[in-house]
């Protein structure tokens, strides 16, 4: 088991500060701050934020009520996964949908029969409008 002391300086307009200790163990990481504590344990010594990996899913549990047993908030973390991340949408694709009707028009230079022929090949993975937009650049 690991602990570390720790201070955060208010990010606000007040000069204030709290301390507290994070403690690492193999059911997962708790988090105190003094003056701070949960509804079962005694004053600065309860764990208002828990990390666990529970069912194969990480999560983080909140205590924001030290006058409830239970947590208040539990907040899985599978959206904030790298695998989950979206792609920023390339900004000269979304000129050129808005431009030709939306995303399932199509563009009169690049026909869809032309990049469904080159998907089909396995020339290119990319989606029809990122297609046009690359097209577009080498055609320039």
């Amino acid at each position: 088991m690991e602990k570390h002391e720790f201070k955060i300086s208010d990010q606000g307009e007040d000069e204030g500060f709290v301390t507290g200790e994070v403690e690492i163990n193999g059911g997962g990481i708790a988090i105190r701050f003094d003056g701070y504590s949960t509804a079962c344990t005694q004053d600065d010594i309860g764990e208002p934020i828990w990390v666990e990996l529970y069912d194969g899913k990480l999560r983080t549990l909140l205590w924001a009520d030290i006058n409830k047993e239970d947590p208040t908030h539990i907040i899985e973390l599978d959206a904030a996964r790298n695998i989950a991340r979206r792609e920023v949408p390339n900004p000269e694709m979304q000129a050129l949908t808005e431009k030709f009707g939306g995303i399932w028009s199509e563009h009169p230079d690049y026909p869809a029969a032309d990049w469904q022929y080159e998907v089909a090949n396995g020339d290119t993975r990319l989606g029809y409008w990122d297609w046009v937009s690359h097209k577009k650049d080498g055609d320039e």
